[in-house]
C-alpha cells in the first residue's frame, strides 16, 4: 500500500491511497475461502463448491468490501494523528469514486487510487494585553426600573378576586370552540401572554362576552400559544388558527401590601428585608444579578470581536467551499452560490476557532451540573421573571415542563451550551484581566448593543486612555 500526503496550499493538504493486488488479494482469498465452506449452492454439498465459482459469485463484491475496509481504516489513522489540527472531516476527492469501486465489476488485478483532502485549523496565539481594555459594562437600575420590578413582584404574590371587566396582568377562564370544528374545551388566558395586538382584542370584555381571535397573531410566544391549547410545541401545526372564545370567568390581581409578608416573600437567602428603603435595595440587586446573563455575554462577543480585528486568521479556503458545498448542514450552499455565502460562512467559522481558543488558553473547567442549574436560571427568567429559588412549587413543575419542551431541539440545547460556556469564559476573564468597569443605566445598554463595533471600540479605548 502506498500512502502519500502532499501540501495543497496554506492548512491544506491531500491525502493518497493507492492499494495494489499484492495487498488485498491475501484478505480477498481468506474471504473467499470462508465463503466456499459457508456456501448453499444448488447442486453443489455445503463446503465443496468450486472456487471458481465462489470467486464468480462473490469475487467482484469481496473486493470491493475488502479494500472499502483498508481505505477507511488509512482515513482513520489519518484523522487520529491530527484529529487537534483537522477543522472537519477530511473529504473524498471525488464522492463518488469509492461508491464505484464497490459496484463495478472488479477483476483481480485492479489497481485503486484514491484521493482525500483535509483543511487544518489556523495556529492562534490569544495575546491577553490586547483585551485589557475591553469594557465591562454593569447595569445600575433607574428609578423606574426598580418600581417596575416591585409591581411585578406584588402582582406575583397579590391574590386573585373576582372581576366583571378585563384588564391588564388578569387572567381569564375561557371555553374555546375551534373554528374548523372539534370539542370545545376550557382553558385559561393570561394576559401577560398576549401580545400587543392580543391584548387590544382582549382588554375591556366583559365577562359573558363572546368573540373570535386569530392565535397565530395573539401570542408572545409559541410556548404561550401550546399552553393555551395545552399541547406540546412541536403540535402547534395541528391546532386551529382562528377559535370562538366566551369568557367565563375574569380574576384579577389584587396586588400584595408593602407589608412585612410582602418583605419575606421577597428577601433572598442572603437579604432580609425590614422596611421600604431596604427593598429598593433588594430589588436594585436583583435587577442587576437579572441582566447578568446579557451583560457577560456583550463582554464575550466585544472580547471576541477585538480579537478578530488584531489576530490574524488564515483558513485554508478551497477545502471550506468543499466542505460546506458537500455537508448537509448547510442546505442552502451550492456549487452555484458558494462564492456569495463564503464570506460570512468563513467569518462565523472565525469566531468560532477564536472562541475555541480563548476557551483552551484560559483552561475552563465546565461540568454538567453546572449546566442543569444555568438552563434552570436561564428559563426562570425568560418565563417567571425571577429566580428559582423564588417559584412556588407549581411554578417549579411548570419550570420544569417548559424546559422538556425546548430541550428537545439540539439547536436550542447547543445555543444553551455556548451562552453557559461564554459565562463560564468571562468570569475566567475578568479573574485574569481585571477590566476597566463602567456603570450604565439599561437603556445606556441596550444603546450600545446597537453601536457598530468599531465605533464602540474606538469609544472605549478613548475612555481607557482618558482613565
Amino acid at each position: 500500500m502506498d500512502i502519500k500526503i502532499e501540501k495543497i496550499g496554506d492548512l491544506h493538504e491531500l491525502l493518497k491511497i493507492q492499494i495494489v493486488p499484492e495487498d488485498y488479494l491475501p484478505e480477498v482469498d481468506k474471504v473467499l475461502k470462508s465463503l466456499k465452506n459457508k456456501a448453499e449452492i444448488p447442486g453443489f454439498r455445503k463446503g465443496f463448491t468450486p472456487m471458481g465459482l465462489i470467486e464468480k459469485k462473490y469475487g467482484a463484491e469481496t473486493i470491493g468490501d475488502v479494500v472499502m475496509k483498508m481505505v477507511e481504516e488509512e482515513v482513520k489513522k489519518y484523522f487520529k494523528n491530527n484529529e487537534n489540527s483537522l477543522l472537519f472531516e477530511i473529504l473524498p476527492v471525488d464522492s463518488d469514486m469509492i461508491d464505484a469501486y464497490a459496484r463495478d465489476s472488479i477483476s483481480r488485478d485492479r489497481v485503486f487510487d484514491f484521493s482525500f483532502e483535509a483543511g487544518f485549523s489556523p495556529d492562534i496565539q490569544v495575546d491577553f494585553d490586547l483585551l485589557k481594555g475591553v469594557i465591562y459594562y454593569k447595569i445600575k437600575p433607574s428609578d423606574a426600573d426598580i418600581e417596575d420590578k416591585i409591581d411585578y413582584n406584588r402582582r406575583r404574590y397579590g391574590k386573585y378576586v373576582s372581576a366583571e371587566t378585563v384588564t391588564d396582568n388578569d387572567m381569564i377562564l375561557v371555553t374555546v370552540t375551534p373554528d374548523m370544528g372539534g370539542g370545545e374545551f376550557k382553558t385559561t388566558l393570561p394576559t401577560s401572554y398576549l401580545n400587543e395586538q392580543g391584548l387590544s382584542e382582549v382588554l375591556g370584555k366583559n365577562l359573558k362576552d363572546e368573540f373570535d381571535l386569530d392565535l397565530t397573531l395573539t401570542f408572545k410566544s409559541d410556548y404561550a400559544r401550546a399552553t393555551f391549547f395545552k399541547v406540546p410545541n412541536e403540535d402547534l401545526e395541528k391546532v386551529p388558527k382562528i377559535v370562538h372564545v366566551k369568557i367565563e370567568a375574569i380574576h384579577h390581581i389584587e396586588l400584595a401590601a408593602l407589608d412585612e409578608e410582602f418583605f419575606k416573600q421577597v428577601s433572598t437567602d442572603n437579604t432580609t428585608i425590614h422596611n421600604e428603603q431596604e427593598l429598593r435595595q433588594v430589588i436594585a440587586d436583583l435587577i442587576s444579578e437579572e441582566t447578568q446573563n446579557e451583560i457577560d455575554k456583550f463582554y464575550h462577543d466585544d472580547i471576541l470581536k477585538c480579537l478578530f480585528k488584531h489576530v490574524e486568521l488564515p483558513l485554508p479556503d478551497t477545502y471550506l467551499k468543499h466542505y460546506f458545498v458537500k455537508n448537509d448542514e448547510y442546505k442552502d450552499v451550492t456549487e452555484e452560490n458558494i462564492e456569495e455565502k463564503y464570506p460570512s460562512l468563513a467569518e462565523g467559522l472565525r469566531y468560532q476557532l477564536l472562541d475555541r481558543q480563548l476557551v483552551k488558553a484560559l483552561n475552563v473547567k465546565m461540568d454538567d451540573e453546572s449546566f442543569y442549574q444555568f438552563v434552570n436560571e436561564y428559563y426562570c427568567k425568560l418565563y417567571f421573571n425571577c429566580r428559582v429559588d423564588q417559584l412556588t412549587d407549581e411554578n417549579l413543575k411548570e419550570l420544569h415542563k417548559v424546559i422538556q419542551l425546548h430541550c428537545k431541539d439540539d439547536k436550542t440545547v447547543s445555543q444553551l451550551f455556548y451562552d453557559f460556556k461564554g459565562q463560564h469564559v468571562v468570569h475566567t476573564l475578568k479573574e485574569k484581566l481585571s477590566p476597566p468597569e463602567k456603570e450604565v443605566s439599561f437603556a445606556e445598554f441596550v444603546t450600545l448593543r446597537t453601536v457598530k463595533p468599531e465605533e464602540l471600540e474606538d469609544a472605549q479605548n478613548q475612555e481607557v486612555s482618558e482613565k
